[in-house]
């Protein structure tokens, strides 16, 4: 949304509304008996101010809907967090997993935009199966989108053939390292690569590797331990945080699904 108010304004409707956002407006610093700060400051009120961008009235009030509910979910989860209630043993899960999801999205919006005509039909379309999807209904499909290919029943998922495996883990990981805040990730250094166990159909259902990467004690090694879905990459495990289910980018599943990782 924010995307198409900057490059494609001339295409909003005339009964735009501006976008707003919250900004603070009062802070509190706690401090000791002698008046020292003693904390980080904390924000106690806040004000709704214009950005200066405008949207499409209908897409954003369906972009306020989600917020809501999105934000009523994440305070059942940081409550269930904190209580040991949530069914994670690491509170440090939720805050990566919610940083995986921005990093692979990434600047897939823009590049839609630019991929696509601000006036286009598909534009079009797409902003009213987002509205749809806001609201819970059923996407519409549209004449001329690409149906696709269905998946055999016996071999669903990814390619029945070993792939590329490290060059599918260095791809993967290149891309989760895009959120890390302190480490960096050496990018080719996936080595050891070893498939631990297999499904069915004889496709992996989790392999190991080493990769390199540097932090505040230099250069290390890490591992990783990636694990497989109906034949295609489900959730990445790094040696610092085992128990913490890390997504995978969608764009390299969807090519391993293409096999575009065929050796």
């Amino acid at each position: 949304m924010n995307d198409f108010a900057t490059d494609c304004k001339q295409y909003l409707p005339p009964n735009k509304v501006e976008i707003t956002k919250q900004v603070c407006t009062e802070t509190s610093t706690p401090v000791n008996g002698y008046g020292a700060p003693v904390g980080a400051s904390t924000c106690v009120s806040y004000q709704t101010v214009g950005t200066g961008l405008y949207a499409d009235p209908q897409l954003y009030a369906a972009q306020r809907a989600v917020d809501a509910e999105a934000a009523k979910k994440m305070l059942g989860s940081f409550v269930g967090m904190m209580t040991g209630k949530g069914g994670g043993a690491n509170p440090l899960s939720m805050p990566m997993q919610m940083t995986d999801q921005i990093t692979a999205v990434g600047t897939e919006m823009e590049s839609l935009i630019q991929m696509n005509a601000c006036g286009s039909a598909g534009l079009k379309n797409f902003q009213s199966n987002l509205i749809r999807f806001a609201n819970g209904d059923n996407p519409v499909k549209f004449a001329g989108a690409v149906a696709s290919a269905p998946a055999s029943a016996s071999q669903p998922g990814g390619p029945a053939k070993d792939a590329n495996y490290s060059r599918l883990l260095d791809d993967l990981v290149a891309d989760n390292a895009r959120g890390w805040m302190m480490n960096r990730y050496q990018a080719g250094s996936i080595a050891g690569v070893n498939v631990v166990s297999r499904d069915a159909q004889g496709r992996p259902a989790r392999i190991t590797a080493q990769y390199s990467f540097t932090g505040m004690q230099g250069a290390q090694r890490g591992s990783v331990s990636l694990t497989f879905k109906n034949g295609a990459p489900d959730c990445m495990y790094f040696s610092d945080f085992p128990d913490t289910c890390r997504r995978p980018a969608a764009g390299v599943v969807s090519n391993y699904e293409k096999n575009m990782y065929a050796r």
